[in-house]
């Protein structure tokens, strides 16, 4: 495959190649991120092959904007809270599912986990893509993640469609809170605190 090198001016093409059905690999505020559009089986199977990543792991379901987590997930009052206020930024939330979405978004589970980045270029892609996509980290499984695109490239470059240059200002993935129990429970430790997290759960 011949992979195309693009730069952040380029977010039409970026989305024009996730709308075919295509893997990009980009950077967020966190690390660098490898995506393909949410509602294509196909480029789902091929992410899994190009990231050699096990089938009951799923990935997390990228929004463009607050108001479309609650096309895919069920939402209480203590949750709302937490997308109004903490959200978009470098967090993962975990929530139950409603039953529009796919079995394979979610590696067969009852819940999904859903982000919203609130880097500049992530979420002009998504606003004219104009719907979700199943966004991780660009690396292989159980690697380090990749903080830029020269990183990336050692990693997909031929695997994957296009590859966007730029660095992450973060260099740490988000932080992954599971918000369907009565208490929230940290899967993974990023920037946002379970203490910041606790502190509006509680309010």
């Amino acid at each position: 495959m011949k992979t195309v090198i693009l730069n952040k001016k380029e977010f039409k093409q970026v989305a024009s190649f996730l709308f075919q059905g295509c893997i990009v690999v980009f950077p967020t505020e966190t690390v660098m991120g490898i995506a393909v559009v949410a509602d294509n089986y196909d480029s789902y199977k091929q992410l899994i092959d190009v990231k050699n990543r096990p089938l009951e792991k799923a990935f997390p379901l990228v929004v463009g904007n607050k108001k479309q987590i609650s096309n895919y997930a069920i939402i209480n009052d203590k949750q709302k809270r937490i997308i109004e206020k903490l959200m978009p930024g470098p967090l993962t939330i975990v929530l139950k599912k409603k039953n529009n979405v796919p079995s394979y978004v979610t590696a067969g589970k009852d819940s999904i986990a859903i982000r919203m980045s609130d880097d500049e270029f992530v979420l002009k892609v998504l606003k004219d893509l104009g719907k979700p996509i199943l966004l991780t980290s660009a690396n292989l499984s159980g690697e380090p993640s990749s903080l830029n695109d020269e990183e990336a490239q050692k990693i997909f470059y031929g695997k994957v469609r296009a590859i966007v240059q730029g660095d992450c200002p973060i260099q740490i993935p988000s932080t992954i809170v599971d918000l369907t129990a009565t208490e929230p429970k940290i899967l993974r430790e990023g920037i946002v605190s379970i203490d910041q997290i606790n502190e509006i759960w509680r309010e």
